[in-house]
Protein backbone atom coordinates (compact mmCIF):
# COMPACT_ATOMS: atom_id res chain seq x y z
CA UNK A 1 0.00 0.00 0.00
CA UNK A 2 1.30 3.39 -1.16
CA UNK A 3 1.18 5.94 1.71
CA UNK A 4 1.74 9.82 1.94
CA UNK A 5 1.76 12.46 4.56
CA UNK A 6 0.70 15.57 3.12
CA UNK A 7 0.54 19.32 4.12
CA UNK A 8 0.80 22.76 2.81
CA UNK A 9 3.79 24.90 2.53
CA UNK A 10 5.16 27.63 2.46
CA UNK A 11 7.33 30.20 0.16
CA UNK A 12 10.70 28.80 -0.05
CA UNK A 13 11.89 32.82 0.54
CA UNK A 14 9.64 33.43 3.20
CA UNK A 15 10.73 34.36 6.72
CA UNK A 16 9.52 35.50 10.09
CA UNK A 17 7.04 33.84 12.27
CA UNK A 18 5.02 31.04 9.71
CA UNK A 19 8.45 29.72 8.49
CA UNK A 20 9.42 29.28 12.51
CA UNK A 21 5.57 27.73 12.86
CA UNK A 22 5.98 25.59 9.73
CA UNK A 23 9.52 23.88 10.45
CA UNK A 24 8.80 23.50 13.71
CA UNK A 25 5.36 21.20 13.11
CA UNK A 26 7.12 19.73 9.72
CA UNK A 27 9.71 18.50 12.20
CA UNK A 28 7.26 16.38 13.93
CA UNK A 29 5.62 15.35 10.68
CA UNK A 30 8.78 14.16 8.84
CA UNK A 31 9.76 11.35 11.38
CA UNK A 32 6.18 10.50 11.81
CA UNK A 33 5.58 9.46 7.85
CA UNK A 34 8.73 7.36 8.14
CA UNK A 35 7.84 5.33 11.06
CA UNK A 36 4.97 4.54 9.50
CA UNK A 37 5.40 4.14 5.94
CA UNK A 38 4.35 7.33 4.61
CA UNK A 39 5.38 9.50 1.80
CA UNK A 40 6.22 13.07 2.96
CA UNK A 41 4.73 16.21 0.46
CA UNK A 42 4.73 19.49 1.58
CA UNK A 43 2.34 21.15 -1.13
CA UNK A 44 2.61 24.81 -2.47
CA UNK A 45 1.23 26.62 -5.32
CA UNK A 46 3.92 25.79 -8.49
CA UNK A 47 3.12 21.93 -7.64
CA UNK A 48 -0.36 22.58 -9.51
CA UNK A 49 -1.37 23.59 -13.00
CA UNK A 50 -3.65 26.67 -12.99
CA UNK A 51 -5.34 25.19 -16.07
CA UNK A 52 -7.01 22.31 -13.89
CA UNK A 53 -7.52 24.08 -10.83
CA UNK A 54 -8.89 27.68 -11.99
CA UNK A 55 -9.10 30.35 -9.40
CA UNK A 56 -6.54 28.05 -7.40
CA UNK A 57 -4.26 31.54 -7.92
CA UNK A 58 -7.14 33.67 -8.07
CA UNK A 59 -10.58 34.29 -7.78
CA UNK A 60 -11.73 32.78 -4.07
CA UNK A 61 -12.15 34.05 -1.01
CA UNK A 62 -10.30 34.74 1.72
CA UNK A 63 -7.76 36.43 0.42
CA UNK A 64 -4.17 36.11 1.08
CA UNK A 65 -3.26 38.51 3.22
CA UNK A 66 -0.47 40.91 1.86
CA UNK A 67 -0.37 39.31 -1.18
CA UNK A 68 -3.45 41.64 -3.04
CA UNK A 69 -5.68 39.60 -4.88
CA UNK A 70 -4.26 36.26 -4.76
CA UNK A 71 -6.21 32.97 -3.28
CA UNK A 72 -5.67 32.09 0.26
CA UNK A 73 -3.31 29.11 0.92
CA UNK A 74 -6.13 27.13 2.54
CA UNK A 75 -7.31 26.07 -0.48
CA UNK A 76 -4.16 24.22 -2.01
CA UNK A 77 -5.92 20.99 0.47
CA UNK A 78 -8.09 20.08 -1.94
CA UNK A 79 -6.60 19.76 -5.13
CA UNK A 80 -3.40 18.65 -2.90
CA UNK A 81 -6.14 15.49 -1.98
CA UNK A 82 -7.12 15.20 -4.99
CA UNK A 83 -4.23 14.52 -6.85
CA UNK A 84 -2.96 12.34 -4.10
CA UNK A 85 -5.28 10.17 -4.59
CA UNK A 86 -5.09 9.55 -7.95
CA UNK A 87 -1.04 7.94 -6.28
CA UNK A 88 -1.69 7.03 -3.28
CA UNK A 89 -3.91 4.33 -1.68
CA UNK A 90 -4.26 6.33 1.55
CA UNK A 91 -3.47 10.17 2.04
CA UNK A 92 -3.18 11.86 5.69
CA UNK A 93 -3.37 14.92 5.60
CA UNK A 94 -2.18 17.78 8.17
CA UNK A 95 -2.49 21.43 8.17
CA UNK A 96 1.02 23.09 9.40
CA UNK A 97 -0.37 24.38 12.20
CA UNK A 98 -1.00 20.94 13.93
CA UNK A 99 1.72 19.30 15.84
CA UNK A 100 2.13 15.11 16.07
CA UNK A 101 2.18 14.12 19.61
CA UNK A 102 2.38 11.08 19.99
CA UNK A 103 3.57 9.12 17.07
CA UNK A 104 3.23 5.72 18.41
CA UNK A 105 0.09 4.75 16.51
CA UNK A 106 -0.35 5.06 12.68
CA UNK A 107 -3.53 7.16 11.58
CA UNK A 108 -4.81 5.20 8.92
CA UNK A 109 -5.67 2.37 11.93
CA UNK A 110 -8.48 4.90 13.17
CA UNK A 111 -10.23 4.70 10.31
CA UNK A 112 -12.59 1.80 9.59
CA UNK A 113 -11.78 -0.39 6.67
CA UNK A 114 -15.80 0.20 5.37
CA UNK A 115 -14.74 3.87 5.39
CA UNK A 116 -12.89 5.79 3.41
CA UNK A 117 -13.11 9.24 4.91
CA UNK A 118 -12.46 10.57 8.54
CA UNK A 119 -12.22 13.76 9.91
CA UNK A 120 -12.35 15.14 13.39
CA UNK A 121 -15.18 16.83 14.94
CA UNK A 122 -14.28 20.53 16.22
CA UNK A 123 -15.78 23.72 17.02
CA UNK A 124 -17.04 24.78 14.22
CA UNK A 125 -20.12 22.00 15.05
CA UNK A 126 -19.02 20.10 12.30
CA UNK A 127 -15.85 18.22 10.15
CA UNK A 128 -13.19 20.29 9.76
CA UNK A 129 -10.66 19.28 7.03
CA UNK A 130 -7.68 20.43 8.71
CA UNK A 131 -6.99 16.36 9.81
CA UNK A 132 -8.00 14.44 7.09
CA UNK A 133 -7.59 10.68 6.67
CA UNK A 134 -8.81 9.38 3.02
CA UNK A 135 -8.59 6.02 1.05
CA UNK A 136 -8.27 6.22 -2.55
CA UNK A 137 -11.51 4.57 -3.88
CA UNK A 138 -13.95 6.03 -6.65
CA UNK A 139 -16.23 7.87 -4.65
CA UNK A 140 -13.46 9.79 -2.96
CA UNK A 141 -12.11 10.72 -6.02
CA UNK A 142 -15.55 12.27 -7.27
CA UNK A 143 -15.70 14.04 -3.74
CA UNK A 144 -12.57 15.52 -3.82
CA UNK A 145 -13.30 16.93 -7.37
CA UNK A 146 -16.71 17.95 -6.31
CA UNK A 147 -15.07 19.98 -3.28
CA UNK A 148 -13.59 22.35 -5.54
CA UNK A 149 -15.97 22.51 -8.13
CA UNK A 150 -19.27 23.08 -5.94
CA UNK A 151 -19.30 26.88 -4.76
CA UNK A 152 -20.39 26.44 -1.08
CA UNK A 153 -17.77 28.62 -0.21
CA UNK A 154 -18.81 31.69 -1.61
CA UNK A 155 -21.86 31.58 1.00
CA UNK A 156 -19.77 29.61 3.72
CA UNK A 157 -18.26 30.64 6.74
CA UNK A 158 -14.96 29.05 6.02
CA UNK A 159 -14.95 28.78 2.46
CA UNK A 160 -12.79 25.39 1.79
CA UNK A 161 -14.30 23.67 5.09
CA UNK A 162 -17.83 24.70 3.72
CA UNK A 163 -16.90 23.07 0.34
CA UNK A 164 -16.53 19.64 2.99
CA UNK A 165 -19.30 20.03 4.96
CA UNK A 166 -21.83 20.80 2.07
CA UNK A 167 -21.24 17.44 0.42
CA UNK A 168 -21.26 15.69 3.28
CA UNK A 169 -24.96 17.44 4.49
CA UNK A 170 -23.95 20.28 6.90
CA UNK A 171 -25.34 23.70 6.76
CA UNK A 172 -21.89 25.97 5.71
CA UNK A 173 -22.32 29.01 8.25
CA UNK A 174 -22.15 28.81 11.79
CA UNK A 175 -22.76 26.44 13.68
CA UNK A 176 -22.63 23.88 11.43
CA UNK A 177 -25.62 21.69 11.33
CA UNK A 178 -26.34 17.98 10.03
CA UNK A 179 -29.32 18.38 7.90
CA UNK A 180 -29.26 15.04 6.34
CA UNK A 181 -27.29 12.23 4.68
CA UNK A 182 -25.53 12.59 1.17
CA UNK A 183 -24.52 10.17 -0.97
CA UNK A 184 -20.70 10.17 0.89
CA UNK A 185 -22.47 10.00 4.06
CA UNK A 186 -22.04 6.35 4.37
CA UNK A 187 -18.33 6.73 3.50
CA UNK A 188 -17.99 9.42 6.12
CA UNK A 189 -16.38 8.37 10.07
CA UNK A 190 -15.98 11.07 12.24
CA UNK A 191 -12.82 9.83 14.07
CA UNK A 192 -12.84 8.32 17.59
CA UNK A 193 -10.95 10.01 20.51
CA UNK A 194 -7.66 10.07 21.23
CA UNK A 195 -7.46 11.44 17.98
CA UNK A 196 -10.95 13.57 18.47
CA UNK A 197 -9.12 15.01 21.61
CA UNK A 198 -7.16 17.40 20.10
CA UNK A 199 -7.68 20.47 22.05
CA UNK A 200 -10.23 22.71 23.36
CA UNK A 201 -12.21 23.02 19.49
CA UNK A 202 -12.67 19.48 19.50
CA UNK A 203 -14.53 18.54 22.35
CA UNK A 204 -13.10 19.95 25.07
CA UNK A 205 -9.94 18.09 25.58
CA UNK A 206 -6.76 19.13 26.41
CA UNK A 207 -4.14 18.57 24.14
CA UNK A 208 -2.20 16.33 26.51
CA UNK A 209 -4.67 13.32 25.64
CA UNK A 210 -4.71 14.23 21.92
CA UNK A 211 -1.78 12.15 19.92
CA UNK A 212 -2.32 14.79 17.00
CA UNK A 213 -2.56 18.91 18.23
CA UNK A 214 -4.55 21.19 15.64
CA UNK A 215 -4.08 25.04 16.39
CA UNK A 216 -7.02 25.45 14.30
CA UNK A 217 -8.71 28.54 15.98
CA UNK A 218 -6.23 31.65 15.71
CA UNK A 219 -4.60 33.24 13.39
CA UNK A 220 -1.74 34.43 14.45
CA UNK A 221 1.28 32.32 13.46
CA UNK A 222 3.51 33.36 16.89
CA UNK A 223 0.46 32.29 18.95
CA UNK A 224 -0.02 29.10 17.20
CA UNK A 225 3.90 28.24 17.32
CA UNK A 226 3.87 29.09 21.45
CA UNK A 227 0.63 27.10 21.99
CA UNK A 228 2.32 23.79 20.09
CA UNK A 229 5.47 24.11 21.48
CA UNK A 230 3.93 24.02 24.87
CA UNK A 231 1.75 20.77 23.77
CA UNK A 232 4.81 19.34 22.83
CA UNK A 233 6.80 19.83 25.61
CA UNK A 234 4.12 18.87 27.86
CA UNK A 235 3.40 15.50 26.18
CA UNK A 236 7.65 15.10 25.76
CA UNK A 237 7.41 15.57 30.10
CA UNK A 238 4.43 13.33 29.82
CA UNK A 239 6.91 10.83 28.30
CA UNK A 240 10.13 11.40 30.07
Amino acid sequence: MKKLMLTCGIDSDETGPRRDLFEFTESTFKPYAKKHGYDYKAAWFDDFDASRWPELFFGRTPLWRGHGNRTSPCWLKIPAISEALESYDFVLYLDHDCVVLDDSEDAEEALPSCKSLGMLDSFIGGPCVGFVLVRSTPLMKQFWDLAWKIDAWKTATWTDNGQILALLGFTTTAPAIFLGPTSFSHAFERLPEPWGGVGAPYGGKPFDCARIYHAAYHSSPEWKLSVLKGAYDLWQAKRA
